[in-house]
C-alpha cells in the first residue's frame, strides 16, 4: 500500500497536484484506526465478482504515468492482475 500511495504522490505532483509524504502519513494513521476486517469497496467487488473502481483507481494512475513517463510499477501489476477478471465481468473480453 505504502508503494502505491508514493507512485500516486509522484504523479500527482507532476500534474501540480502537490501531495507528500506528510499526506500519505495521514492516510495511514486513518487506516490504523479501522477495525483489522474492514475491506475497501473495490476489494469487496473483487470478490463478489461484481465490476470495480479498478479503471478510476489503479488503471487511472497506470495510463497518466505513462502520459507523463512516471513508471508505476506497484499500480500497474495491481492493474494488469485484476483486468482479467474486471473485463471478464463486464463482458469485455
Amino acid at each position: 500500500m505504502l508503494q502505491t500511495a508514493e507512485e500516486i504522490v509522484i504523479v500527482a505532483n507532476a500534474k501540480n497536484i502537490l501531495l507528500t509524504e506528510i499526506d500519505i502519513d495521514k492516510i495511514f494513521k486513518i487506516y490504523d484506526k479501522l477495525d483489522a476486517n474492514t475491506t475497501a469497496s473495490m476489494q469487496r467487488d473483487v470478490m463478489e465478482n461484481k465490476p470495480s473502481e479498478l479503471e478510476n483507481f489503479n488503471g487511472y494512475i497506470v495510463k497518466l504515468g505513462e502520459e507523463l513517463k512516471i513508471k508505476t510499477p506497484i499500480n500497474k501489476f495491481i492493474y494488469q492482475a485484476l483486468l482479467p477478471q474486471e473485463n471478464k465481468i463486464r463482458n469485455l473480453n
